[in-house]
């Protein structure tokens, strides 16, 4: 379980912006081989290169554009994961401060997604089965409960066990990692 209010903000090396991050993981050598977490969105800024990397950027909240390569500038909309290749140049362009939630991962060893749940009071889902290496839930907004495990808005369970219910109407992320073909 990783609590919202856990999560440490560290700055992006440009300084503008922080990311929290929710859960990471990288090789011996230093490489990223995937990392989740909360970004901070405050003012327009490149990207950070992460070599052999690709992405799932959903913008939570306020008004971001982003500009991958030489395409040209698309806006995100909220709650609605946006792919893009972490290895090529990408600028943002924030028109009003926000926050995204963050997937990465190296495109040589694993695979990812993320999918977005909307759940009424009661509802249930049920626990991610599919075999991989990580499964997470996020909880976005409302309340839910994972397998007896309380979640509130911000909070993120790793490797859920159990059914997944919500006891508010709640927005939910759901991540799942895997290893990529051979």
């Amino acid at each position: 379980m990783v609590r919202a209010a856990d999560l440490q903000p560290s700055p992006w090396p440009n300084g503008r912006g922080t990311t929290r991050t929710i859960a990471s993981h990288r090789a011996p050598d230093g490489a990223l081989l995937w990392m989740m977490g909360i970004a901070d969105l405050v003012a327009d800024a490149p990207f950070s290169h992460f070599p052999h990397a690709d992405r799932l950027f959903t913008l939570l909240s306020g008004e971001v554009w982003l500009a991958v390569e030489a395409r040209p500038s698309q806006a995100c909309l909220i709650l609605h994961p946006f792919a893009f290749r972490g290895d090529v140049p990408t600028q943002s362009r924030v028109v009003a401060p926000g926050q995204a939630f963050n997937v990465m991962w190296d495109r040589r060893a694993h695979l990812a997604s993320v999918l977005l749940q909307r759940l009424t009071r009661g509802e249930a889902l049920p626990t991610p089965e599919a075999p991989g290496l990580l499964k997470a839930v996020h909880c976005h907004t409302g309340h839910l409960d994972v397998g007896g495990t309380a979640l509130m808005a911000g909070d993120t369970v790793l490797d859920p066990h159990g059914p997944i219910r919500a006891e508010a109407d709640t927005v939910a992320l759901i991540v799942s990692l895997h290893a990529a073909p051979s």
